[in-house]
Formats: C-alpha cells, structure tokens, sequence
C-alpha cells in the first residue's frame, strides 16, 4: 500500500474518531502545519480519500481542488466505499459539497497545450461536457489531426519526428511507444497513435460508443499533442475535424 493511501485513510480514521469525541485533534494538527492545502489530480482520489477531503473542507484550512474529469486512469482505490464520485462522478460530490456551502465549483475549459483543432477532436470523446478553448496560438506547416495510412508510417516518423502512444502494450508492439496512461501529465510536439479496435471503428464511423470503454485513456493520449494528433488507419474517416496526410501535399 502506497505512503499516500495509507496516510489518507489514517487521517480518515483519526478524523471520525476525533470528531466523534468532539476533539479535532488530526485537524488542529494539520491547521498547525499547512496554511493552504492544494489537491491536484482530484479526479484519481477515491475511497477514504474523499472522505478525507470532505473533512478537511469543513476545516478552517484553505483549499483549493485541481482536475479534469476526461482523465480518470487512475484512481487510489478500487473498494465500494464512495464508488460513485470517482471519475467523472467526482462533479456529483463537488455539488454537493457547494450546495452545503463547503466549496466553491469553478470549471475552466481553456488548454494552452493543445491547439484548437485537437480540442475540438479531444471534445467529440465527451459530448456532455463543456467545449474547450486553446490558447496555443503557434502555426507551423503541420497542425492539426489526422489519419496516417500504413505504407506512410515511416515516412511520418522520419518527417515529423511524433512521440508515439499506445493504449497498452497489446498493440503496436513493433513500434517504440509508451502508454496513454503512462504519459498524463506530459506535452509532445506531435504524437503518433497506434490504434485499438475501438479506435479504429469511431475513426470509420463517427460513432464515439466505440471507444467509451476507454474514453479518459483515449482523450489522455489525444491531448498530450501541441500541435499534430496522427492515427495509424487505412479505412475510411468519418470523424469531424480528422484529414488524411497525404506526403506529396506535406513535402
């Protein structure tokens, strides 16, 4: 067990058993040693974990909880206990907990990362959700998304020189690549995608059902471009806002 789950989930005990007998020792102590407390990657914390956080909200300590719902491939733990707040369930417990007054819920649909053309194909993942706004302003004379067919793979590499992305070491095994989930939190240049079944069937038919199973692992591996996403992909393309390279056009 990591130090990390092990100290959320002591500060969870200690905090319901201080409670309890009305003695707030665990966040006295805690008050005495952080002014501020900043969460990142809030969407991963689970279990105890939340709970720990909902203690810690009703303290005097100031907070402030960082995340993206799209990219929950994570999470400090599998049990049952708060099961329906991981993930993209995590905004039902943030309105609750503003509702009850605890915090206030800010969304921020911005990426100076991505381009606007990878936000827009990165946003067709999660129809629901509010569209995102780049302010990545470069312009070079390859931008944007779009499907590589495979007798044109090493001509790419060689040309654009992407980091290649996998969903999990099952696919693209003759390829140097690195998972999507081993990659959150890094930005590349250019990224090269070795697709998976279900990315291949949303890239032939518009239909992102295909890749719900993987969806925060999909958007990960999309949103860690600059400026080029490029899916390895010989059928035809139906999603909005992805073009076919074609190297004679690009040279």
């Amino acid at each position: 067990m990591s130090r990390r789950r092990t100290f959320a989930r002591l500060i969870a005990q200690q905090g319901k058993i201080a409670e309890a007998i009305g003695d707030g020792k665990v966040i006295r102590r805690l008050n005495d040693m952080f002014a501020y407390i900043l969460v990142d990657e809030v969407q991963d914390l689970a279990g105890f974990d939340i709970d720990v956080l909902e203690l810690l909200l009703r303290s005097t300590i100031a907070m402030s909880l960082v995340g993206d719902i799209r990219q929950s491939t994570y999470r400090t733990s599998y049990a049952t206990k708060n099961k329906k707040f991981c993930g993209r369930g995590f905004v039902l417990k943030a309105g609750a907990w503003q509702k009850a007054g605890l915090c206030e819920v800010t969304y921020m649909a911005q990426s100076r990362r991505c381009i606007q053309p990878i936000c827009d194909v990165a946003d067709l993942i999660f129809p629901d959700l509010p569209k995102a706004q780049s302010k990545n302003e470069r312009q070079t004379v390859h931008d944007g998304v779009f499907v590589v067919r495979t007798i044109h793979i090493e001509k790419y590499r060689r040309q654009y020189q992407p980091q290649v992305l996998r969903l999990d070491r099952r696919f693209g095994t003759d390829l140097p690549a690195e998972n999507f989930g081993m990659v959150k939190g890094l930005g590349f240049e250019r990224v090269l995608i070795i697709p998976y079944g279900g990315i291949t069937k949303w890239l032939r038919t518009g239909k992102v059902e295909h890749v719900a199973g993987s969806a925060d692992e999909v958007y990960v591996g999309i949103t860690r471009a600059y400026l080029s996403v490029a899916f390895i992909h010989d059928g035809d393309v139906a999603v909005p806002g992805i073009s076919v390279f074609e190297p004679q056009a690009q040279e």
